[in-house]
Formats: C-alpha cells, sequence, structure tokens
C-alpha cells in the first residue's frame, strides 16, 4: 500500500498536480486521487488531446473498491463547462464493462477550439510498417467488454450553429455496436438518428434509421450561411446501410431512401444555389403546389 502520494509538474504553459493513495500493489491498484491541471501551451494540449483545443483547467477525482472504479472528470475550457463520468467494473480481477458519459449544459465552439491551431498531421508510418485499413484497425483492438456511453449537451452555439439540445448514446461489446439514441432538438423541430455498426463483420456494415419533423427551413439555411427569404418545414424520413472497411467503400456500397416532405414553403433566391439538386428537380415538378407532400 501506498499513501500520501504527491506529484507535481511546474513548466510554462502547463502545471499539474496529484495527490492520492494506491491500496495493493499486488493485484488491482484500487487508486485515489485527486488532481488538477491547467493547460495553456497549445502544442501540449495537441499532444494530450489530438485537437487544437482552448487553453483548459481541469479537475479530476478517482475512487476505488474491489467492484471497480469511478472518476469524475470536471473540465473548463472558456465558457465551457464538461463533466465526464466514468465507472469501470472489475469481475474476477478483469474488466468487466465501461459506462461513459459526458454533459453539459452550453457548448460554445468558439471557446472551443483555438482556430490559428492546425491539426496535427497524421504520425508518419514507418515504410516496412503493416498497412492497415482502419476498420481493421478497429478489429484488432481489445475488444473486451460491454461499453456503455452517452453524451448530453444542453445546447450548442457557434458562428453558423445554434441547436437547442443534443443526447447521444452508444451500447456495444465485441466491436458492434447500437446507436440507442442520436436526437437533436433545433428550434420546434426533433431530429433522431438510431442505427447497428457492426464491425466485427467483414466487410464491417452499417445500418442507420434517420427522422427529422418540422426543420425550419429559414434557420438552417441563415446557419449555413445562405441570405434567403426561404421559409417553410422540412420533413425528412430515411434509412440507408452501408458495407466497407474504408471510406470509398462505404461510400461506394450505400444503399436507402429518403422521403422529404415541405409545408408552407417559399423558396426563391439564394436558397436555389443550396437546393439546385435532384430536389430542386422534385419542387419543379409541382410538388411545391401541394401543402404536403412526399
Amino acid at each position: 500500500q501506498l499513501r500520501d502520494i504527491l506529484a507535481t509538474v511546474q513548466s510554462e504553459g502547463f502545471s499539474f498536480e496529484a495527490r492520492g493513495q494506491l491500496q495493493d500493489l499486488t493485484g488491482l491498484a484500487e487508486p485515489t486521487i485527486e488532481a488538477s491541471a491547467s493547460i495553456s501551451d497549445p502544442d501540449v494540449l495537441q499532444t494530450l488531446t489530438g485537437l487544437p483545443l482552448q487553453p483548459l483547467d481541469a479537475e479530476l477525482s478517482v475512487s476505488s473498491s474491489a467492484a471497480g472504479i469511478h472518476g469524475l472528470l470536471r473540465t473548463e475550457i472558456g465558457r465551457n463547462l464538461l463533466r465526464t463520468n466514468a465507472v469501470i467494473a472489475f469481475s474476477e480481477g478483469a474488466v468487466h464493462s465501461l459506462q461513459v458519459s459526458l454533459d453539459t449544459p452550453h457548448l460554445y465552439l468558439q471557446d472551443l477550439f483555438n482556430v490559428r491551431q492546425n491539426l496535427v498531421a497524421a504520425a508518419g508510418v514507418p515504410a516496412d510498417a503493416e498497412q492497415l485499413e482502419p476498420m481493421e484497425q478497429v478489429r484488432r483492438s481489445p475488444p473486451g467488454f460491454p461499453i456503455d456511453a452517452a453524451i448530453n449537451i444542453g445546447g450548442i452555439s457557434g458562428d453558423n450553429t445554434h441547436i437547442d439540445s443534443m443526447a447521444l448514446r452508444v451500447t456495444g461489446i465485441d466491436h458492434r455496436y447500437t446507436l440507442e439514441n442520436f436526437t437533436i432538438s433545433y428550434g420546434n423541430a426533433l431530429a433522431e438518428l438510431r442505427g447497428i455498426v457492426d464491425i466485427q463483420a467483414r466487410p464491417a456494415a452499417i445500418s442507420l434509421s434517420a427522422s427529422a419533423t418540422a426543420l425550419p427551413v429559414a434557420a438552417i439555411l441563415a446557419d449555413v450561411g445562405v441570405k434567403s427569404s426561404a421559409s417553410g418545414a422540412l420533413t425528412i424520413l430515411g434509412g440507408l446501410t452501408l458495407t466497407g472497411d474504408n471510406a470509398p467503400e462505404l461510400i461506394g456500397n450505400l444503399n436507402g431512401s429518403l422521403a422529404l416532405a415541405l409545408e408552407n414553403a417559399v423558396i426563391e433566391g439564394a436558397a436555389y444555389d443550396l437546393l439546385a439538386t435532384d430536389l430542386l428537380a422534385w419542387i419543379y415538378s409541382g410538388a411545391m403546389a401541394e401543402e404536403s407532400t412526399h
């Protein structure tokens, strides 16, 4: 047993302090840890997270027992307050399951990323290293135990983004995952996505179903930066399947259907730039004259 452990690191743009103890050095360590960190160096943030994050402050609390480990991470990035809970359950000395959730009352995209810091280029792979498809890399990673992951965001705002709420939950085991829920609230509209991702299959298989009710056309166009007098509500219902071990294969094997309905719609001017697809041909067909149509 180790008690009163203290570790500190101080450098320009980075500070870290941790206190705690380890109950069992011969088996499951059962750590108890209280740690805090403050990081403002963009290179350190990029190395640790792989993302161009703004400066952050974080506090970590870890408690444990023979049954498992519970971790709570509080992170502050600008106006963003992120709370991450993780529970690792043990059975017979091995990891039995993992539950993790991320919650925030509001996500301010402007405060989250450092736009002046580019994403680090992918690390170079030695010429003699084995080249693997992305899905194969996942298959070779430890599958092991059931995973239950959730994200709950009270709202999202950015230069061209205004989402009222978002909820996501994924469960799975052995590289077979179920998208239990992916819900986005946007004004009076609700969009939902559910599906199954089977990476263990060869090739990998993805099946998704989506629906969105009463999406405000004017707000959507404004959020993507299109100036238009378009108005009305858009409803979408569809599903698709994809198979493949890389992006070209997935896109090439995409199958599905999509049904659209516009109600009380008026579309003119710049909106045509956005709708100059088969949807525009659908509008030309006379469907716009109907109050509601598919």
